[in-house]
């Protein structure tokens, strides 16, 4: 298992779909994205996002949609100062098939109560990077 912020260095971007090489495998590239949101440190997610997310990749949870490096940094930096001290962690493997993975994770307040789970699906990219993630907050509504 790869550390949370021992992750090799951000891809080098390829001139041609041919010439891409997968980067990390999906366990890799989602252990970096939870680091991702878990980094406070600015210059340390931008790098965290250039390895886990295409340039041009977009995150989508309730109440927030973004594209980009720049936009994806800002709004975990925004994260960050809305709830002080709180921590994404993953609570479980990478399940995955045609392009696609899901996985979980629990948002924990700094005095490390479970404020909520949820689940990532992403659709990953030739090179293995995440080209969009969107996240759902559990518990589904009941049935009505």
């Amino acid at each position: 298992m790869v550390g949370l912020y021992t992750i090799g260095p951000p891809p080098v971007e390829a001139t041609s779909e041919q010439e891409v090489e997968l980067m990390s495998t999906p366990e890799e590239v989602m252990e970096t994205y939870v680091a991702l949101w878990r980094a406070t440190d600015a210059p340390e997610r931008r790098r965290l996002a250039e390895y886990a997310l295409t340039e041009d990749g977009v995150i989508i949870y309730p109440g927030v949609e973004e594209r980009g490096w720049d936009e994806v940094v800002a709004a975990i930096g925004g994260f960050h100062e809305l709830v002080l001290g709180a921590q994404i962690v993953a609570t479980s493997g990478v399940e995955q098939h045609h392009g696609w993975l899901r996985a979980t994770w629990r948002l924990t307040r700094a005095d490390g109560t479970v404020q909520f789970d949820g689940v990532d699906v992403a659709e990953l990219a030739p090179d293995g990077r995440f080209r969009r993630v969107i996240g759902f907050h559990d518990p589904l509504p009941p049935l009505t």
